[in-house]
């Protein structure tokens, strides 16, 4: 994970980064522990001596790095993760069907649809019941828009990114225009 502050990329520090500076909020730290059952950081003051006060755990710490991941990234990356997965698991074993796009459209609004109905009735899910069944059939949503992206090859991170872009500057999306008669309500 990798995170952009002031034009500089960040990820997650590590056990391995003991004595490197890291960022936390908006100060700098130096990652000062060795030992897993402090895991702390310490101010950075570079006149001083270790030790240093003492200040948060390193997990929440974040190291200078040449690599950014965007978002747009992560979701590309995610679908083609998920259909990996479900190629393997022969969810794809008719991708040759002229049909399989169609039906896999279908199956995406077939579980919308889900989703509906567990918001309507405010179920639980029956399979994950710790979680509500809006919530899981969301996932399932995600999980074949996501997989049908990734076997068509489409870039849906950098397509959310540009469609995000354009939107922003669409006068139809103001909150202003969406508030006056005729405007989109919804």
């Amino acid at each position: 994970m990798t995170l952009v502050h002031n034009g500089k990329a960040y990820r997650l520090a590590n056990a391995n980064d003991i004595g490197s500076e890291v960022l936390l909020g908006d100060e700098t730290f130096a990652l000062a522990c060795e030992d897993p059952t402090y895991n702390t950081l310490r101010e950075y003051d570079p006149s001083q001596p270790m030790p240093y006060k003492t200040c948060q755990r390193w997990r929440y710490a974040w190291i200078e790095c040449d690599d950014v991941i965007t978002s747009e990234d992560v979701l590309n990356d995610l679908c083609v993760s998920i259909h990996t997965k479900q190629k393997a698991t022969g969810w794809w074993d008719q991708a040759d069907n002229p049909l399989v796009v169609p039906t896999k459209i279908a199956l995406i609004v077939s579980e919308c649809m889900e989703a509906l109905e567990g918001h309507r009735r405010d179920l639980m899910d029956d399979k994950l019941t710790h979680r509500s069944m809006l919530a899981v059939e969301l996932a399932d949503v995600f999980i074949r828009l996501a997989d049908l992206a990734g076997f068509l090859g489409i870039p849906l991170g950098t397509i959310v990114a540009e469609k995000e872009a354009y939107n922003a500057q669409r006068a139809d999306h103001k909150p202003e225009n969406r508030a006056k008669k005729g405007g989109k309500l919804y």
